[in-house]
């Protein structure tokens, strides 16, 4: 009996033993469950990270005629959210979130006006990510469009009266974006000028060549462009040319449309003197250039201004010729600077493709000295 209740009385002590040593798992639970919330805490600031900038992969749309309607443009790419921008060109478009990988905007007829091209980029909020790097939208000419001549205006001294500068206005008020070319011509036979150009409107004025023709022409010829002008209200612009006391002074000024915000091609300038080495008889003998037009800045226009600076009446006499005839596809626009003869003439020349451009001109009087001043313009 006494042995029967030691058994019973052992296995109960050992029972006991158990239930003891379960509360040490217990304790070791506690401590796995704190690593469980130092593993959901790592977790966090993983997230947490700097996020992924926005890209554009393309657009559709990846181009559109200039003078079109408005349009939708889609921009396709990654890591869009729901408060993702379009931006033309800087400026933000109406933007529809379609998904993290599209979105759509829609496109004012204005933002395609003009060939050229225009920045596209995708801007999030900055905690999503900030600024897309830069997609390109081109807008091409319209068929058959380009630059054109809109209006001329030529302003000349009588012969030998002198002045100091020289203003000479539009016709018709200019507008906003077009460029206006500028060519002049003053004696230099007391020396070489010094020649600026301004106007009204407070564009700037590129000198793009000066030509000074010795004796016996005596006689300078100087090219200046503003592009991207401010344009008038109901008071047409006025432009001054800069330049000292002398006689012989003559400005043409031409407003062009259609040009680019950078509209300058390229730019070429001769002086051939007559007297030294007497032009050959024919046609195309009087020339500037050639200058270099690439498909991607066409359509263009070339203007161009040839004068016969020992025509008509001169410091030192004058042949009595006029200047030259416009060449083979040249356009006349004017014959101007009538001293004794109109001893100066306008051309352009519309551009369609890639190609390289030559002003010319064929000389009346072979024997004669003609300075030529030409530029295109996009």
């Amino acid at each position: 009996m006494r042995l029967f209740l030691a058994l019973i009385f052992a296995a109960v002590l050992s029972l006991s033993g158990c239930g003891g040593g379960g509360s040490d798992p217990g304790s070791s639970s506690g401590g796995s469950g704190s690593s469980g919330s130092s593993s959901g805490s790592s977790g966090g600031s993983s997230s947490g990270g700097t996020p992924s900038a926005p890209a554009i992969s393309s657009l559709s749309p990846a181009g559109a005629t200039a003078g079109g309607a408005a349009f939708t443009l889609t921009v396709n790419g990654s890591n869009f959210v729901s408060s993702s921008v379009a931006d033309w060109a800087g400026a933000g478009l109406a933007t529809t979130y379609v998904s993290a990988t599209q979105l759509t905007a829609q496109v004012p007829a204005a933002d395609i006006a003009a060939a050229g091209s225009a920045s596209i980029t995708v801007v999030n909020p900055a905690a999503s990510g900030g600024a897309s790097k830069a997609a390109t939208f081109t807008i091409g000419a319209a068929p058959g469009s380009g630059p054109a001549l809109v209006q001329h205006s030529v302003y000349q001294t009588q012969s030998s009266d002198t002045q100091v500068n020289s203003t000479v206005s539009f016709n018709s008020p200019t507008k906003q974006g077009d460029m206006i070319w500028v060519a002049v011509t003053v004696s230099d036979y007391a020396g070489v000028h010094q020649i600026s150009v301004s106007d009204t409107q407070g564009n700037t004025y590129t000198l793009l060549d000066q030509v000074n023709d010795p004796q016996p022409g005596a006689q300078t010829v100087a090219q200046f462009y503003a592009a991207n002008i401010a344009g008038d209200g109901a008071t047409p612009d006025t432009v001054t040319v800069n330049w000292n006391t002398d006689d012989y002074k003559g400005v043409l000024i031409a407003e062009i449309s259609g040009t680019t915000a950078a509209p300058l091609v390229g730019h070429a300038s001769n002086d051939q003197d007559g007297n030294v080495t007497p032009l050959s008889a024919g046609s195309n003998n009087v020339t500037a250039g050639p200058i270099t037009i690439t498909s991607q800045q066409a359509p263009a226009l070339l203007v161009a201004l040839s004068m016969d600076t020992t025509g008509g009446s001169s410091d030192l006499g004058g042949s009595g010729a006029s200047g030259p005839a416009a060449g083979t596809g040249m356009t006349q626009v004017d014959m101007i600077w009538d001293w004794g003869a109109n001893v100066a003439t306008f051309i352009t020349a519309p551009i369609s493709g890639a190609e390289s451009a030559t002003a010319v001109f064929t000389a009346t009087a072979v024997a004669d000295s003609y300075a030529t001043v030409a530029a295109v313009f996009y």
